[in-house]
């Protein structure tokens, strides 16, 4: 597979540090003497004559499942036996997915929570510092347990294949230490085994070319658009437009985006990704937080 790159000019490249989500996705505030240097502000603007047509697409089709079925299942277990369950994703309604614990065997006597994660090769003992999304604490002496873990207007869970990896992770119990140090070390892990088929590429990028608030390098894969450098004064809707995608669309293709602060900005020197598959979603790219 070939790799091709175009655009205009360098892009400053700057390091992010990433933080455990538990409890749902949220984004962390910039440390104090961080910066945020936005292109620009999500605003409303104009599209140019020379950019694709958006077309429409049925990004949640998850919603033509029924209550109950099972989109994906998972054994977790410890290396010592001393935790495992038997976890599955299930629709609880037409917007609504449950993570679901059953078998539980936890001989720790501690709480634990579940959760899922785009990672692959989690291992135990792992203090992973990526985005997690977990379904709320289970008691020490619970057997089963089932809670909600995301809603489908959630754009993440547009296709939630992209979540690679189920953990069980240790919760803090009162030595801050332990907090600080690590906040969800992995006990045990394991890769899902999906229900649900492999579908058709639903969105396709198109590039209509540079355009004022969408000037940044574009990366090929072939002649398919790949990955797109956000450029000094680029906006989201004109990345959009230049690529003929929905905003919804784009956060689709880029949910890992949820756990940057100023997600609705695009941020110069940001990758974002333009291809529907879910490997490439589960990519992460640092995006810059500092600037000279």
């Amino acid at each position: 597979m070939s790799t091709t790159t175009y655009g205009a000019g360098r892009v400053a490249v700057g390091a992010l540090a990433v933080v455990l989500l538990l409890s749902g996705c949220t984004a962390p505030a910039p440390a104090a003497g961080d910066s945020v240097t936005a292109a620009s502000v999500d605003a409303e603007s104009s599209t140019t004559d020379a950019t694709p047509e958006p077309k429409p697409t049925d990004e949640f089709f998850l919603a033509d499942y029924q209550p109950g079925d099972v989109l994906a299942r998972a054994h977790v277990a410890a290396p010592d036996a001393s935790v495992s369950a038997d976890v599955s994703l299930v629709v609880a309604d037409r917007r609504v997915l449950n993570m679901k614990v059953e078998n539980i065997v936890n001989q720790t006597g501690r709480i634990f929570t579940i959760s899922v994660s785009p990672d692959t090769g989690v291992q135990p003992g792992n203090c992973p510092a990526g985005m997690r999304v977990a379904a709320g604490d289970i008691p020490a002496e619970a057997t089963s347990n089932e809670q909600p873990v995301g809603w489908w207007d959630t754009p993440s869970l547009a296709d939630p294949r992209w979540w690679r990896t189920v953990e069980i992770n240790d919760v803090w119990q009162g030595d801050p230490s332990t907090f600080v140090n690590c906040p969800a070390q992995v006990i045990a892990a394991a890769p899902w085994e999906w229900d649900v088929p492999e579908l058709p590429k639903q969105i396709v990028a198109r590039d209509g070319g540079s355009a004022a608030g969408a000037n940044g390098t574009v990366e090929l894969e072939g002649d398919t658009p790949a990955r797109y450098v956000v450029a000094d004064g680029d906006v989201l809707a004109e990345i959009c437009a230049r690529f003929g995608l929905t905003r919804l669309q784009l956060d689709v293709l880029n949910p890992r985006r949820d756990q940057v602060a100023g997600a609705g900005v695009a941020v110069r020197g940001e990758t974002l990704n333009l291809q529907d598959t879910p490997d490439a979603r589960a990519t992460y790219y640092p995006t810059p937080r500092k600037f000279e």
